[in-house]
C-alpha cells in the first residue's frame, strides 16, 4: 500500500471500510493480528462471477473505494524530488535573491578594497590576501546554510522516508545535483566583478580555473555542513562550522607557511580542503606568467618574479621541492664533516660514470659530487642551509662569511669609491654646499640598492665637478635616516638643487644610468645656456668656438660648459664662413681664442669632455710657481702685516685632478694670491706642510698663519680665520707642554672625519681675531707617522680642548659656533676659579668667611663627567656675578692627590653661607645642568621667594584692601612649568633681581601644573611669564598688572625699576641696582 499509515489507521476507526469495531475488538482480546477481515459483497457484484472478479481484483475494496496502485521506480521519484528542490530554490528569497545580490556586492567591495593587487609587483602579498579572504568567505557561506537548513528539513524527511516515499540515496542525489549549479553560480556572481576589480590577469582560462576553484570550495563547504548538521542540532552546528571553518584557513599556507610549522602540524595540514583550493588559484593566476610591473612610486617589488612567489606558496624549503643535498648524500643535516665525506664515498663507488654508463646515472653522481662539494666547505654549508641550492636572486654581493658581513655593513657599497662621497648625519649638513647635490641613502643589503650602485658611480664619475655625489648608508646610519631624513624606503634618492640653501626634490624615476642622466642634465641645462654666433667677437676674454653643435654630443656640450662656467665663454658656430675664418682644419671641433695670452688660437680635435676641458686648461695662463724661498719670502711678507693671503696649490703629475678648479677659484677669489707648489719636486717641502697626499690645498694668511685645507671650498672662510693653524707634531708637543700660551685645539686622529666640526671652529676663531685675549686656534691632523700623538688627547673620535699653559680643558658640549665661543669664554672668564686645600679649610671657618661661598668639589678619575660638570660649574659662577656677597670656586680633585681630596669620592656641590657655621651639601650627578644648580643655590641663599597657591595668591597678591597701607609692597610673581626647561634657565635672573632690589618688592613663584586654574585666571600662556603686581596705595587708586618680559637680570630691572619709581619713589630709596660690572672673577681674599 501507497499510503500513510496513520492515515488508514483513522479511517478504519471512522468506519470508513464499514463497522469492523467488534471484530477487532475481540481479535484484539484474543491477541490475534494475523487474520483478515471478511469482505462484503457489493450489491453490483451479486452473481458467481462478478465475485470472482472481485477476488482477482485487488483493487476494489468495498465501502470507502480504495483503489490501490503499484510504487512508482526510483528514477520518477528522483524526478519528482528534483522538480521539488528547484521549486523549493526558486520560491525561497534568500537563496534566488539574496543571496545572490550579497555575493555581488561583497564581489565589489573586495574588488575594489583589492584594487589591481593582482597585476602590481608591490601588492602580491596582499593578493594572496584576497585570494585567502574569497576561500574563506566562500567557505563559510556556503557551509553554515547546511548546518543550519539539514536540521529544519530532517523532521519533514523521516515523515516521507517512513512512508517509502523514496529513499535517502535518491533524496541526496537530487540534493547533490541541483545545489552544484547554484554553487557554481554563487562563485561566478562573486568572482566575476572582484576577479576583474582587484586587477587579476585579463585571461579567460585563468578566470575559469578561479572560478572552479571557488565552486569547488562551496560544493565541499556545502556538504561539510550537511554532515555537521545531521551528526549535531543547529545550536552545537553553528560553533563546529565556525571551528571547521577556522581550522582549514589555519592550515591553507597563508597565515603560517609550512616551512615554518612542525612535522605534526605540517601532516595536520594536508586534511585542510582549503590549502589545496589556495596554492591551486595561486597556480592558476601565477603559473607561465611574465614578471608583474613595479609601480614608478615603489623603490622594490621583492614578489614581482611570479617563480618567487609560487614557490613561498607551495614550497615547504627552501630548495625549491627538489631533493636536499643531504637527502642526496643520505645524511641529516646535523651530521658532522666526517660522515658527509664516508656517505660520498660510499656512494660515488655506487654511481661512478665508469660502472654506470647510464645518463640518468652519471646525472645522479654530478649531483652528489655537487652536495658533497657544497657541504664539505663550513661556509658553502653555511650559506646553502641559509640560502639553498640556488642562489639569492638579485644578491649581486656575497656576504658567506661574519668578516664580509662587516665589512659591508661598515663601510657600505661605496667605500674608497674615488668620484662619490660617503656621508654620515654629523657631516651631512656641513656636505651641503652651494651648486647640485645627489644623494643616496641606501642599505647595502638591498638587492635594488645593490643593482644601482654602478650607476650611481658613472653618474659621481661623469659629472665630477658639476654634481657632488654621496651615499648614505642608513643601515650603519638609521637613526639619521630615519628621523632626521623621514626615510621610509631603500634606495632613496634625494637631488639639491641648490644646495643647503633650498629643499630637496625627490627622484622616482628609473634607477639606471641613462635616466640619472636626464634627469641632471633638466637642471643643468637651466643653469647653462650656449648661444650660436656669426660672427667672431670681439674680447679679450677667454672664449670657446664650438664648430657644428653636433661635434659634440649635446649633453656632453652642456657639461663643458658648466665645468668652464665663469672662466671661458662657450659659444656655437653654425655658420660656415665663421667656421673657415677659424680654421681651415675640418677635423677641428673647437678652436680656444685667448687674445691677451695666446697670439694663435688653439685648436682642439677631439670630442671627449675630459680631454677638450684638460686642453683648455693647459691654454689658460698659468699661476705662479712656488719654491721653498719664495714660500719664506711670502710667509715674512704676511708676517709684517701684509693682508693679501695666498692660496697654495700643491700638486702632483700623478694626479692631476683639480687643475681646472685652481684656475676657477683665481678666477672666483680676484682678492687673493695663488700659487703652485709642486710635491714631486719639492716633496720635503710638503711634508712639512702636513701634505701627506698631493693634490691638496692650503692657505698663507695675514700674520703668517698656515692652514692645510680640507678642500677648495675652504678657502675663503679659511682664509678669514687669521689666528688659525695647521698645527705639526713638534708644534703640538710644545703647545701641551705649556711653553705657547693659550690655545684652542681640534685634534683629529689618522682616518676619521671631521667635517661637522671645521665650520663652527673656524668661525668661531674669527670671533676672537680682534679679541684683546692671546688666544691662538690650532688644528693638528694626524697622519698615520703622527697619529700616536693625537690618540693620547682623542682616543676614539675627533676633540676640542683649550690648552691654558699647564691646564688642559676639554669641550664636550654640542659642536656649534656660539657654544665654542661660550666655552672658550667662561674659561678666559673664570682662570682663578680653582680652589687648594688651604682656601678651602678657610672657607670651612665661619670666623674668617667674608663671603658666601659656592664650591664643587670633583673627585679624581672622573673624567668626561667631571668636564662637564667644570663647564657647567663655569656658567653657574658667570650668572652669579651679579651678586658681590657670593664667591663661586672648584676643587679639582684630578690635579691634586692628597689633603682634602682623599675625602672626595663623587661630584658635590657645598654652599657655606656667610656668618653661618652651617654648609648645604647635593650631589652635583643629580644636577647636572647650571640651571638646576642655580635653582639649588639660590633657594639657599635667598629664602624671600614664596611659592604661591590659588589662596595664598587670592590673600596676599590680588587682595584689595579698604584702606591700604602706606608700605603696601608690589608683588613680582614668576609663572613656570617643572615641565619647562627655560623656566630653570631664567629663574635664577628673577632671583638675582630680588636680591638686588633688597626686598623693596615681593617675590613669588607659582607653579601652573599645580595650580593650573589660577594659572588659567591669570591667563599665562606661555612658560615662563613674569608679572608685576601694583596694588592700591596713596599714590594709586587702582591696582594694575603690568606683564614683564623675561630676559635677563639687567633687562629685568630696567623694565622694573621705571613701574616701582612711579608707584612710590620711595621704594627704591637707598637701593644701588647698577649692574655690577666686570670679566674676570677674581678671589681677592685669598
Amino acid at each position: 500500500m501507497y499510503h500513510n499509515p496513520a492515515d488508514y489507521i483513522l479511517e478504519v476507526a471512522n468506519k470508513e471500510y464499514g463497522d469492523f469495531t467488534d471484530v477487532l475488538a475481540k481479535k484484539n482480546a484474543q491477541q490475534d493480528w494475523t487474520e483478515k477481515a471478511p469482505q462484503p459483497i457489493s450489491p453490483d457484484h451479486s452473481n458467481e462471477k462478478d465475485i470472482g472478479l472481485v477476488k482477482e481484483d485487488h483493487g476494489y475494496r468495498c465501502g470507502k473505494i480504495s483503489i490501490v496502485v503499484q510504487p512508482p521506480n526510483e528514477l520518477y521519484k528522483f524526478q519528482v524530488l528534483i522538480k521539488r528542490c528547484l521549486i523549493q530554490q526558486y520560491r525561497d528569497w534568500t537563496v534566488s535573491h539574496l543571496k545572490v545580490l550579497l555575493h555581488i556586492m561583497i564581489g565589489v567591495l573586495l574588488g575594489v578594497f583589492f584594487e589591481n593587487a593582482g597585476n602590481d609587483g608591490s601588492k602580491t602579498l596582499s593578493n594572496m590576501g584576497f585570494y585567502i579572504i574569497s576561500l574563506a568567505y566562500l567557505c563559510y557561506t556556503s557551509l553554515m546554510p547546511a548546518v543550519l537548513r539539514f536540521p529544519a528539513e530532517l523532521p519533514v524527511l523521516k515523515k516521507e522516508n517512513f512512508n517509502n516515499w523514496y529513499n535517502l540515496g535518491t533524496y541526496y542525489a537530487a540534493a547533490l545535483l541541483t545545489g552544484i549549479p547554484v554553487q557554481i553560480w554563487y562563485s561566478f556572481v562573486y568572482s566575476a566583478p572582484s576577479y576583474f576589480l582587484s586587477g587579476q590577469p585579463q585571461e579567460f582560462s585563468r578566470f575559469g580555473m578561479f572560478v572552479l576553484v571557488l565552486a569547488h570550495v562551496t560544493v565541499l563547504a556545502d556538504a561539510i555542513g550537511n554532515i555537521i548538521g545531521t551528526l549535531v542540532n543547529p545550536i552545537n552546528g553553528t560553533f563546529f562550522g565556525a571551528i571547521t571553518t577556522c581550522a582549514m584557513i589555519a592550515f591553507a599556507g597563508f597565515l603560517v607557511l609550512f616551512s615554518h610549522m612542525n612535522k605534526i602540524m605540517r601532516t595536520i595540514s594536508f586534511l585542510s580542503f582549503l590549502r589545496y583550493c589556495f596554492e591551486a588559484i595561486v597556480l592558476a593566476v601565477y603559473s607561465e606568467r611574465q614578471p608583474l610591473q613595479c609601480p614608478e612610486t615603489k623603490t622594490y617589488c621583492h614578489y614581482k618574479w611570479k617563480l618567487i612567489f609560487v614557490c613561498l606558496v607551495l614550497i615547504e624549503t627552501a630548495y625549491l621541492s627538489e631533493v636536499t643535498y643531504y637527502e642526496i648524500l643520505g645524511v641529516t643535516k646535523h651530521a658532522t664533516a666526517q660522515e658527509i665525506r664516508q656517505a660520498y664515498k660510499k656512494l660515488a663507488i655506487k654511481l661512478h660514470p665508469d660502472k654506470n654508463p647510464d645518463a640518468t646515472e652519471q646525472e645522479k653522481f654530478l649531483k652528489l659530487t655537487e652536495a658533497y662539494e657544497t657541504l664539505k666547505d663550513p661556509d658553502k654549508r653555511h650559506y646553502y642551509d641559509a640560502y639553498g641550492s640556488y642562489p639569492s636572486y638579485t644578491r649581486k654581493y656575497n656576504y658567506q662569511t661574519q668578516a664580509e658581513y662587516n665589512n659591508i655593513y661598515y663601510n657600505g657599497l661605496y667605500h674608497n669609491d674615488p668620484f662619490v662621497d660617503t656621508l654620515s648625519g654629523q657631516n651631512f649638513y656641513d656636505y651641503l654646499q652651494e651648486g647640485f647635490h645627489f644623494i643616496n641613502f641606501y642599505s647595502p643589503f638591498c638587492p635594488p640598492c645593490q643593482n644601482v650602485a654602478d650607476h650611481w658611480k658613472k653618474v659621481a664619475e661623469v659629472y665630477k665637478g658639476i654634481v657632488k655625489v654621496g651615499a648614505v648608508n642608513c643601515v650603519y646610519h638609521n637613526s639619521f635616516c630615519y628621523y632626521s631624513m623621514r626615510i621610509g624606503s631603500y634606495p632613496t634618492l634625494l637631488f639639491y638643487p641648490n644646495g643647503k640653501k633650498g629643499s630637496f626634490v625627490y627622484y622616482s624615476g628609473d634607477r639606471v644610468f641613462e635616466a640619472l642622466d636626464q634627469f641632471i642634465m633638466k637642471y643643468l641645462k637651466n643653469h647653462i645656456h650656449i648661444p650660436t654666433v656669426a660672427q667672431k667677437l670681439n674680447s679679450n676674454k677667454p672664449i670657446a668656438y664650438v664648430l657644428g653643435s653636433n661635434r659634440i654630443e649635446n649633453d656632453g656640450l652642456h657639461r663643458i660648459g658648466y665645468h668652464l662656467k665663469g672662466l671661458v665663454h662657450l659659444v656655437i658656430v653654425e655658420d660656415d664662413n665663421l667656421r673657415s675664418k677659424l680654421t681651415k682644419n675640418e677635423y677641428t671641433t673647437i678652436v680656444f681664442s685667448y687674445p691677451r695670452f695666446l697670439p694663435i688660437a688653439k685648436e682642439i680635435q677631439s670630442t671627449n669632455e675630459q680631454e677638450i676641458i684638460k686642453e683648455i686648461v693647459e691654454a689658460l695662463p698659468k699661476v705662479d710657481h712656488i719654491d721653498p724661498d719664495k714660500l719664506k719670502k711670502i710667509r715674512n711678507q704676511l708676517r709684517r702685516n701684509f693682508v693679501t693671503p695666498w692660496v697654495l696649490y700643491l700638486s702632483t703629475k700623478k694626479k692631476d685632478d683639480d687643475r681646472l678648479l685652481l684656475h676657477k677659484m683665481s678666477a672666483t677669489y680676484p682678492d687673493m694670491y695663488f700659487g703652485e707648489l709642486d710635491c714631486d719636486k719639492w716633496e720635503q717641502l710638503c711634508i712639512s706642510l702636513q701634505v701627506e697626499q698631493a693634490p691638496a690645498w692650503a692657505v698663507l694668511k695675514s700674520g703668517g698663519a698656515y692652514q692645510r685645507l680640507r678642500s677648495a671650498s675652504d678657502i675663503q672662510l679659511a682664509a678669514a680665520a687669521v689666528r688659525l693653524h695647521s698645527l705639526s707634531a713638534t708644534e703640538l708637543l710644545r703647545i701641551l707642554d705649556g711653553d705657547m700660551g693659550v690655545w684652542v685645539l681640534v685634534v683629529v686622529p689618522y682616518m676619521l672625519s671631521w667635517d661637522h666640526i671645521v665650520e663652527p671652529f673656524t668661525r668661531a676663531s674669527i670671533h676672537f681675531n680682534d679679541a684683546d685675549d692671546n688666544i691662538s686656534f690650532g688644528i693638528m691632523t694626524c697622519t698615520s707617522a703622527t697619529d700616536t700623538h693625537c690618540r693620547q688627547l682623542a682616543p676614539n673620535q675627533p676633540s676640542i680642548l683649550v690648552q691654558h699653559g699647564r691646564k688642559r680643558s676639554f669641550y664636550n658640549s654640542r659642536i656649534s659656533e656660539e657654544d665654542l665661543i661660550q666655552f672658550i669664554d667662561l674659561l678666559m672668564d673664570s682662570t682663578d676659579m680653582e680652589l687648594n686645600d688651604q682656601q678651602i679649610l678657610e672657607i670651612m671657618d665661619p670666623s674668617s668667611r667674608d663671603h658666601t661661598w659656592l664650591v664643587a668639589f670633583l673627585p679624581a678619575q672622573c673624567g668626561h663627567l667631571c668636564d662637564v660638570l667644570m663647564h657647567e660649574w663655569r656658567i653657574v659662577a658667570r650668572k652669579l656675578r651679579p651678586l658681590e656677597f657670593i664667591r663661586v670656586g672648584a676643587m679639582q680633585c684630578g690635579r691634586q692627590s692628597s689633603g682634602f681630596c682623599t675625602n672626595v669620592r663623587s661630584p658635590t656641590a657645598r654652599l657655606y653661607l656667610l656668618g653661618s657655621g652651617q654648609h648645604y651639601t647635593v650631589s652635583l650627578q643629580h644636577l647636572q645642568q647650571a640651571p638646576y644648580m642655580l635653582e639649588w643655590a639660590l633657594e639657599y641663599i635667598d629664602d624671600s621667594v614664596t611659592k604661591l597657591n590659588w589662596n595664598s595668591f587670592s590673600k596676599h597678591v590680588i587682595a584689595e584692601e579698604l584702606h591700604p597701607k602706606s608700605d603696601k609692597k608690589p608683588w613680582l610673581v614668576y609663572f613656570h612649568s617643572p615641565r619647562c626647561y627655560r623656566c630653570y634657565e631664567m629663574y635664577a635672573d628673577f632671583a638675582i633681581v630680588g636680591i638686588l632690589l633688597n626686598n623693596a618688592i615681593h617675590l613669588g613663584k607659582v607653579n601652573c601644573v599645580n595650580e593650573r586654574g589660577l594659572c588659567q585666571h591669570e591667563q599665562i600662556t606661555n612658560y615662563p611669564s613674569l608679572k608685576l603686581y601694583l596694588g592700591r596705595n596713596k599714590h594709586h587708586s587702582f591696582s594694575s598688572v603690568i606683564p614683564i618680559p623675561v630676559t635677563n637680570y639687567a633687562s629685568l630691572l630696567q623694565d622694573i625699576k621705571p613701574h616701582l619709581r612711579k608707584y612710590d619713589e620711595n621704594l627704591l630709596a637707598g637701593i644701588d641696582v647698577d649692574v655690577r660690572q666686570g670679566v674676570h672673577m677674581k678671589h681677592d681674599e685669598f
